[in-house]
């Protein structure tokens, strides 16, 4: 009880002093506990930094972001700052990313780099291509963001799709969807595309070529 008096009360509080609707004070509380239990100290640092970063308390990605601020470190935050700068992003473009999905921030270093190596020298996409829907970085490179490139990229060195597709376009949408834009309208003339995304899927390895001229 003295734990429940001395953190996640005050912490409450807190929110509730910065204007954060019950909503989501209740999606932190309810989802991420760790957090809202965490040290008292610690949360007021997180939520001050968060304000100063210009989030608007009333919206959920207010708390979002402190549950990334209050489990990381300083010294991981500007490792990850770092990693980003050396693919191109710059410190404001980080940060406008972060305002937008502040979860993208939360996935480890090492992800971050096979996912961005992938998407600049593999795909072709800029940073800002990527910046624009860092939501992506919190996907699984594996089993979504590798097997539905080699279906775009297939499409496209057929003239089938248009070149300048968004990464959110084919990324963030559901399986559902996906299959429905990019696989069944093109079975006719590519009768192995479905393949050839569930043989990608089933990929454990990173050393593949995206697709083979003579499959099709």
């Amino acid at each position: 009880m003295n734990f429940y008096t001395d953190s996640m009360v005050p912490n409450i509080e807190v929110l509730r002093n910065h204007g954060v609707p019950q909503r989501s004070v209740s999606l932190l509380v309810s989802n991420f506990p760790n957090v809202a239990f965490c040290k008292h100290s610690r949360f007021v640092e997180a939520v001050n930094l968060v304000k100063e970063m210009g989030f608007d308390p009333l919206k959920s990605n207010f708390v979002l972001a402190i549950l990334v601020i209050a489990r990381m470190d300083k010294e991981t935050w500007e490792l990850k700052l770092k990693i980003f700068e050396r693919w191109g992003w710059s410190e404001d473009i980080c940060l406008l990313a972060f305002q937008k999905y502040p979860r993208y921030m939360a996935t480890s270093e090492k992800k971050i780099q096979k996912i961005l190596s992938f998407l600049v020298n593999d795909m072709g996409f800029t940073p800002d291509d990527i910046a624009r829907c860092a939501a992506i970085l919190n996907r699984s490179l594996e089993k979504t963001i590798v097997p539905r490139s080699t279906v775009i990229k297939i499409l496209k060195s057929r003239g089938l799709i248009k070149s300048s597709l968004s990464l959110h376009s084919f990324i963030s949408i559901s399986e559902k969807i996906f299959l429905d834009r990019y696989i069944t309208p093109f079975q006719k003339d590519l009768p192995l595309l479905l393949d050839a995304y569930k043989g990608q899927n089933s990929n454990r390895s990173y050393g593949f070529t995206l697709y083979s001229e003579d499959i099709y």
